[in-house]
């Protein structure tokens, strides 16, 4: 958006005493507030709330599901069109500037495990409010899950990285190549620092427990699959390549991370089909992420659920699905879903990338602290 451009959206915006767009938010950005700031002509202050509230609100207007979300709660919507809250969202983050208010050291030490989202942020609140904070991250890149699951296409990583430079100006440290694997660590930890946060995230992909899917080099999680093209082995990403280039590729799932996988994939030259046991309407996928793979060829198996992986002399065939019909809202909102009786079929592959969700690789719940 241009200037003017945010400044006629804003003014569009009804700044609703009991505003539904904020209550949408995930993290309840104070919605009417900036927007009334931006109506204002004060950008650096319309920055200022979006980042007091959240500290990665330069990264979330970008990924963030708006429209089922803030933009899909406003009240505009109901009978026209919503405010553009992620579009305002951003500009106010890319053209303001503001600095926040730090206290003075108040003597204390804190470590926390991990730099993806919540360790960043809980990095920040406690920068500004006096801590020493020390960052480990086991990999070589600050970031987490927005540095290796995101592409570059969906997000510039400069975004990140200035987000990252504001946290060492502000006196947090950094520790790469570092991974704290055991309780024996942390307990180390515990002998340097007053306390410890643990935000090693959900990073590894869950898989559908069908058989075929423990067949290691043709059926990947998205995440992990995410996380070779975004890091810093190149002999993995040339292998990976040479092996998507001209093969077919099933992605099961229907929200963003299955979107990014399936673009990845064909750009690595491979022919893409989505598998979605729900119906395009429930996509929890943006729809624009929709559009952009549609656009770019990716084809859609909707009402289609995986239940085994074909194979052949140890190698990946197809993929036999069951066909599905919907029900009454289960406990998400959504559709339910039934097979179809005597409905199942297989559709020809070559590997399979799960994206049905994430879970955590470190059992913080193991430790004994004492």
């Amino acid at each position: 958006m241009t200037k003017e451009e945010a400044l006629q959206e804003a003014k569009r915006c009804f700044n609703c005493p009991q505003p539904r767009c904020a209550n949408g938010c995930p993290v309840l950005t104070r919605i009417p507030q900036f927007i009334h700031e931006l109506k204002e002509g004060n950008v650096d202050a319309a920055a200022a709330i979006l980042n007091k509230n959240n500290f990665m609100s330069a990264i979330t207007c970008r990924v963030c599901d708006q429209k089922h979300q803030c933009e899909g709660s406003c009240i505009q919507g109901i009978r026209g069109k919503s405010i553009a809250i992620g579009q305002l969202e951003r500009f106010a983050n890319d053209n303001g500037c503001f600095t926040p208010t730090k206290k003075a050291s108040n003597g204390r030490k804190v470590a926390v495990i991990g730099s993806g989202p919540s360790g960043l942020t809980f990095a920040n609140a406690l920068s500004l409010e006096g801590f020493a904070v020390t960052v480990f991250e086991k990999e070589k890149l600050l970031g987490g899950m927005v540095r290796y699951g995101i592409p570059d296409f969906r997000l510039d990583k400069r975004i990140l990285d200035n987000l990252i430079e504001r946290l060492s100006e502000q006196g947090v440290q950094f520790i790469t190549n570092r991974e704290i694997k055991d309780n024996d660590e942390v307990q180390k930890l515990l002998q340097e620092f007053d306390y410890i946060y643990i935000a090693t995230g959900s990073g590894v992909s869950k898989f559908m427990g069908i058989p075929g899917e423990d067949l290691h080099g043709d059926v990947f999680g998205a995440t992990e699959f995410l996380a070779i093209l975004n890091g810093q082995d190149n002999a993995l990403k040339k292998q990976l390549q040479k092996d998507f280039c001209g093969k077919q590729i099933i992605v099961v799932g229907g929200g963003n991370v299955a979107m990014d996988g399936a673009r990845c994939a064909h750009h690595l030259g491979a022919e893409v089909t989505v598998v979605y046991r729900r119906s395009k309407s429930e996509m929890p996928a943006r729809p624009d992420e929709y559009a952009d793979a549609l656009q770019e060829g990716i084809s859609f198996a909707f009402l289609t659920n995986p239940c085994e992986i074909k194979m052949e002399e140890g190698k990946v065939k197809g993929l036999r699905c069951n066909k599905m019909q919907l029900g009454e809202p289960d406990e998400s909102g959504r559709a339910s879903v039934m097979v179809q009786p005597n409905s199942d079929y297989v559709l020809s592959c070559d590997k399979v990338i799960f994206a049905v969700g994430q879970k955590p690789g470190w059992q913080s719940g193991k430790l004994k602290i004492d």
